[in-house]
C-alpha cells in the first residue's frame, strides 16, 4: 500500500511540475499583448528590456514597437518590419535581419555586429554610434574591424 502512496504522489508530482512549466513557457512568448513569434503583428507595442535572444520573429510586425534595451541576440527577423521602431541599445548581434524594412528606425548604440543585413531597407534609420562589426551590409558585404555607425 506504502509504494502506491508513493507511485502516485511521484506522477501527481510530475504532472503538477509540467502544467508550471507549459505555463510557464506559454507566459514567456506573450510579453504585453503581444504574442512573440514568427508573422505576428504588434504595432506599437512595447517590449523595452524583453529578453528575446534567438526568437523567430521572421515576418513579425513591429512597426513604431519600443524595443529599445531588448536582447535579440541571434534572432530570426527576415522580412520583418521594423519601420519606425526604437532599437536603441538593442543587442542585434548575430541577428538575421536579411530584407528587413528598419526604415525610420532608431538603431543608435545597437549592437548589430555579425548581424546579417542583406538586402534590408535602412531609410531614414539613425545608425549613431552602433556597432556593425563583421555586420554584413545591406549589399552584402562584410563590414570592417572598425565600423561604427557606417559598414567601412
Amino acid at each position: 500500500m506504502r509504494r502506491f502512496f508513493t507511485a502516485a504522489f511521484t506522477v501527481a508530482a510530475m504532472v503538477l511540475v509540467l502544467f508550471t512549466e507549459a505555463a510557464t513557457a506559454r507566459a514567456q512568448h506573450v510579453i504585453n499583448g503581444c504574442e512573440i513569434k514568427s508573422n505576428t503583428v504588434c504595432v506599437g507595442v512595447d517590449l523595452q528590456h524583453a529578453y528575446l535572444k534567438g526568437a523567430d520573429l521572421d515576418g513579425a510586425v513591429l512597426t513604431s514597437a519600443d524595443l529599445s534595451g531588448t536582447s535579440l541576440a541571434g534572432a530570426l527577423l527576415s522580412a520583418a518590419d521594423l519601420s519606425n521602431a526604437y532599437l536603441a541599445g538593442s543587442d542585434l548581434s548575430g541577428a538575421s535581419l536579411r530584407n528587413a524594412n528598419l526604415s525610420g528606425a532608431d538603431l543608435r548604440n545597437t549592437d548589430l555586429s555579425e548581424a546579417n543585413l542583406t538586402g534590408a531597407n535602412l531609410t531614414g534609420a539613425r545608425l549613431t554610434g552602433a556597432n556593425i562589426v563583421d555586420t554584413i551590409w545591406t549589399d552584402g558585404r562584410k563590414c570592417g574591424p572598425k565600423s561604427i555607425g557606417d559598414c567601412r
